[in-house]
């Protein structure tokens, strides 16, 4: 006899019946009365009591079903979220957003923007200042550039995963400012270099050079990643000397993605492989 499918949980029912009601009941007056006549810093809407871990479950699930729209973003940004993913509705954030998420959402400790490129390079780095407990932040295709690493490395001090992917205004310059302490002048204890925290790095289409920036920022040995687990260099330009470099380094690499790296061949592969087996190394290699 076939098995009776079993009951869906309450609270999935109730998120999917709040999510089907959200225009026509929930955000409906602040729709039709103060969306586009007034711009709250702070807002107190029927969302600022649900716990956070709901408001993001329901963010997720309108996003996927796309029922986001802006009246309904502004509601959902309330000061209990600890976890904030807009790349679902990455159409939607713009400054005004950002701003509204520096100014309500300051216990943030996670914040994906990928494909928010609407939020300027100064917004960004307006928001990331305002949130110095952010522990995973995604940045991949946005208007990150010198200045947004800049307060990454001065700000986020806890930082754990870092995607900056596909950020065309990013230089080799720019990743230095990961690393980079302002107030010494020197490559000290910001960020990149010397962090504790940093467990995962995304650095995917990045178009320029890596090797230098390695370099730099693993200079001395033991003094930077000494944390990092997962690294992918996806389409990255950087050169088999470099990938050595960090397998020498005091960190706990695990996990590295090499691939489409236009520098790095089936003999470097193998090469590195043969490392891996030889010195015993607890290390999966992704090349292709």
């Amino acid at each position: 006899m076939p098995k009776r499918k079993a009951a869906r949980p309450l609270r999935a029912l109730c998120l999917e019946n709040v999510a089907a009601n959200m225009q026509l009941l929930w955000a409906k007056d602040y729709a039709e009365r103060s969306l586009d006549e007034h711009r709250f810093r702070y807002l107190l809407g029927p969302f600022n009591d649900l716990a956070g871990c709901l408001v993001r479950e329901l963010i997720d699930f309108m996003g996927i079903k796309r029922r986001v729209t802006r009246p309904v973003l502004h509601l959902l940004l309330v000061p209990q979220l600890t976890e904030l993913d807009l790349g679902r509705c990455s159409q939607l954030v713009t400054k005004d957003v950002a701003q509204m998420i520096s100014s309500r959402c300051k216990n943030l400790s996670l914040l994906y923007l990928q494909r928010c490129s609407r939020i300027p390079s100064d917004a960004l780095v307006d928001l990331i200042e305002s949130l110095p407990s952010l522990k995973k932040l995604d940045l991949s295709d946005t208007q990150c550039n010198t200045q947004v690493l800049s307060a990454v490395g001065s700000t986020c001090r806890h930082l754990c995963e870092l995607n900056i992917s596909d950020c065309k205004r990013l230089s080799p310059d720019s990743l230095f400012h990961l690393a980079y302490d302002v107030t010494a002048g020197s490559f000290s204890c910001q960020g990149l270099q010397n962090s504790p925290c940093l467990k995962s790095l995304e650095l995917f289409y990045l178009p320029f050079c890596l090797d230098e920036v390695f370099e730099k920022v693993l200079e001395p040995r033991g003094a930077a990643l000494v944390r990092l687990r997962y690294l992918s260099l996806l389409q990255c330009q950087i050169s088999i000397s470099t990938i050595h470099l960090l397998l020498a380094a005091d960190n706990q690499l695990n996990s590295l993605h090499l691939d489409k790296c236009p520098d790095i061949y089936r003999g470097d592969y193998d090469e590195l492989l043969r490392k891996v087996s030889r010195e015993g190394l607890d290390l999966h290699i992704q090349w292709q």
